[in-house]
């Protein structure tokens, strides 16, 4: 069984090696592309942010290594008292944030059926447990 980067390479020989006369453009470029996405520009192994942007109050950011600065944010906040300080600092990852969706109408319809049951405060609190399942945030229980 071969692994991905052995299979790659071995198409990759075989279009140059090719005795069926010139391989086309766009074969060669779509392994080079496939090569490049998998190799040259890897996932992030971990979900940390790689550096915080901060802003400077006149219309300007400051970009902060994340690495030996994990907890730069609390400490700029615990410096900078007022409540508007903390949206000024905001890390930054090498992916996009997960794109976020609403809940469709369906999914609450269902979730309601199941708590008409329970009193106020347990049917708000299965109401938050829903959405923080939706958003991937806790446990599936």
């Amino acid at each position: 069984m071969m692994n991905k980067e052995r299979e790659l390479l071995r198409r990759a020989t075989d279009a140059l090696r090719s005795e069926l006369g010139p391989v086309p453009p766009y074969y060669i470029y779509g392994l080079i592309q496939e090569m490049e996405e998998e190799y040259l520009y890897p996932e992030p192994e971990s979900d940390e942010p790689v550096a915080w942007s901060v802003f400077d109050g006149e219309g300007g950011y400051d970009y902060i290594s994340y690495e030996n600065n994990e907890t730069y944010k609390d400490e700029f906040i615990s410096r900078n008292r007022a409540e508007h300080y903390k949206e000024w600092v905001q890390p930054l990852y090498t992916r996009p944030e997960p794109e976020r969706k609403p809940i469709p109408i369906d999914q609450i319809d269902k979730a309601y059926e199941n708590t008409l049951y329970l009193d106020g405060y347990f049917a708000f609190g299965a109401g938050v447990r829903f959405a923080e399942r939706h958003h991937g945030i806790g446990g599936e229980s």
